[in-house]
């Protein structure tokens, strides 16, 4: 069930049948190397949330195409960000509108790193003033829980490539494909992204941006896309699908804003 295809009165007997939850699909604009699209984020996330929404007979918001990416700005044109504080404000006053129909379980189904943080706050702030509980769904730390070799463990790397092959693969330039090691940017201090380093052993979280630690040439960083394979794209959808559908409707719909099970 998708909002925006829907009249105002279907969604009102949506809630007046005794349904309260809303999955809200949270996007990006930004750069994914040279063999993605700029809506990479957006694409998965909203091809998830509809998927679950279908197969749950949940209620789906209209998808936001953007989140914070500034650190995705610098060398790379096309991204598009908003700050954190916009981008909270856009995200709660969302929520609140969709709590005043009766929504008391929001999901938001996030495909994009640089938004978690954000929708933490909101999270947080949905449960204290509204008694609503919001959920936070990042894909790709669901998939890697579900099987290690489906995470994405960087940015435009082996695991969102595969799924873009498996979803959407006329987008998928592969002959474009371009990836390079991090940079060294301290002597003992390993690169793992554009937010986590490693000294000795124990990992740090520091934001940089994406060109402070990969070449402006590739965007890409992580696991290496030409290890990349539609199959198991396919694969982690349709296993995240069904988890996360198995969750929501008996784990997360069970569980109160009051505390407690109902």
């Amino acid at each position: 069930m998708q909002m925006e295809q829907m009249t105002h009165e279907e969604v009102k007997a949506y809630f007046q049948a005794g349904n309260d939850m809303v999955i809200l699909p949270c996007g990006s604009t930004e750069q994914h190397g040279k063999h993605l699209p700029l809506g990479t984020d957006l694409l998965i996330a909203s091809h998830l949330a509809h998927a679950v929404g279908e197969k749950g007979g949940i209620l789906v918001a209209p998808s936001l195409a953007y989140g914070y990416a500034e650190y995705h700005k610098e060398g790379f044109t096309g991204t598009i960000s908003f700050d954190q504080d916009l981008l909270y404000a856009v995200y709660y006053r969302i929520a609140e509108q969709l709590a005043e129909m009766g929504t008391k379980h929001i999901v938001f189904l996030n495909g994009h790193g640089g938004n978690t943080h954000v929708l933490s706050r909101v999270s947080m702030n949905l449960r204290i003033q509204h008694q609503v509980l919001g959920l936070i769904v990042d894909w790709w730390k669901t998939a890697g829980q579900l099987q290690p070799q489906w995470a994405e463990k960087g940015h435009a790397g082996k695991a969102e490539t595969s799924v873009m092959m498996h979803l959407y693969p006329d987008l998928v330039h592969q002959s474009q494909i371009c990836f390079e090691p991090f940079f060294t940017l301290a002597d003992g201090v390993e690169t793992k992204g554009s937010a986590s380093f490693s000294y000795q052993g124990v990992t740090y979280q520091l934001w940089m941006n994406t060109c402070d630690v990969v070449s402006t040439e590739s965007g890409s960083y992580g696991e290496d896309p030409h290890l990349s394979s539609a199959e198991e794209g396919r694969q982690s959808m349709e296993a995240v699908v069904d988890h996360l559908t198995d969750f929501l409707l008996h784990g997360f719909q069970k569980m109160h804003p009051a505390g407690g099970f109902r």
